[in-house]
């Protein structure tokens, strides 16, 4: 987990810790509180928030958006949600990442959540959830097609993973290309929080791997329930 500053275009401070995600909630606000402090900052000098959105699983999400979007109630700022693929693809023009790019995320389950290839400069995405062989034909016919291909995110550890050293090769080294940054979270927010309001808080949702990710355990519970039932009438 991790929080930064923006400010004027610049990391003002960057502070993280590792944590399960089933902590984050008993973690996030005094690592605020602590980031804020340091800075010689208070809760009223925060003009703006930005959150990362995922995809990802259930419980780091949840807490993520709606602490989130807590804040920027009570201080009465804009809030803007930034996907995980616009985050890596941030940051892998900002590393003078050329040609082609993937953005990819390990979904878990043998799937992957992907992007189509995005050409140099192209900052629009449409990501996907298909299945690792699927994923793996994408950057297969991409390289084909393309002089020079980079998937960025976690994907990369499946390429790596994969007996074809060719898949492999176009994954990059870097750490800071295999998950989103704060750093990255926040630049790219801040081209739109200057045209939104104090209501677009409401607007941002979280992403999940799959939509059964957001069912309550009710909800799962309930669904389990109906599924056991149809199968006993046929």
């Amino acid at each position: 987990m991790a929080l930064n500053l923006y400010e004027n275009g610049t990391i003002a401070l960057l502070a993280s810790e590792d944590v399960e995600a089933r902590r984050y909630s008993e973690v996030i606000i005094g690592l605020l509180e602590g980031l804020l402090s340091k800075n010689d900052l208070g809760p009223n000098d925060i003009d703006a928030i930005a959150v990362g959105i995922g995809p990802g699983s259930f419980t780091g999400l949840r807490v993520g958006v709606s602490t989130a979007r807590t804040l920027a109630q009570v201080l009465d700022v804009p809030l803007a949600g930034v996907p995980s693929v616009e985050a890596l693809l941030a940051t892998a023009q900002e590393q003078q990442i050329r040609g082609t790019i993937i953005p990819a995320l390990d979904a878990h389950r043998g799937q992957v959540y992907a992007c189509p290839p995005m050409t140099e400069g192209v900052s629009s995405l449409a990501p996907e959830l298909m299945d690792i062989p699927a994923f793996f034909d994408l950057v297969r016919t991409t390289s084909e097609n393309e002089k020079q291909v980079t998937v960025v995110g976690t994907g990369c550890e499946l390429l790596h993973r994969s007996d074809d050293t060719k898949l492999a090769a176009h994954c990059t080294d870097r750490e800071i290309l295999r998950r989103p940054a704060a750093t990255h979270i926040a630049a790219c927010a801040a081209d739109v929080l200057s045209h939104l309001d104090n209501r677009s808080l409401f607007k941002v949702e979280p992403l999940y791997w799959r939509p059964a990710d957001a069912l309550t355990l009710k909800e799962r519970q309930e669904r389990r329930k109906l599924s056991q039932k149809e199968g006993a009438n046929q």
